[in-house]
């Protein structure tokens, strides 16, 4: 989880697609010495209204990432303003 205050959902997103890119162009040796490719879901949120409330902002992302996540994995989903 990355909470980047002051920013907007574009920018946000566009934050969370570079990371997702950097995250499946790097490659670990695994025990055998094979490597391991990984791939990286996310979802971003943002968090408005009179009263936010935090777990208003983490339930947002958690919808964006299975919404990710349901979409084939290796995604970034944004989810507009939790209440």
């Amino acid at each position: 989880m990355a909470i980047l205050e002051g920013t907007a959902l574009d920018d946000a997103v566009r934050i969370a697609e570079e990371v997702r890119l950097a995250f499946r162009a790097t490659s670990v040796p695994g025990a055998d010495g094979q490597p391991l490719s990984c791939t990286v879901s996310a979802g971003c949120a943002t968090l408005e209204g009179e009263h936010p409330r935090p777990e208003d902002l983490l339930h947002a992302a958690d919808v964006g990432l299975f919404s990710a996540k349901r979409a084939g994995r290796d995604r970034v989903a944004a989810v507009p303003e939790a209440p």
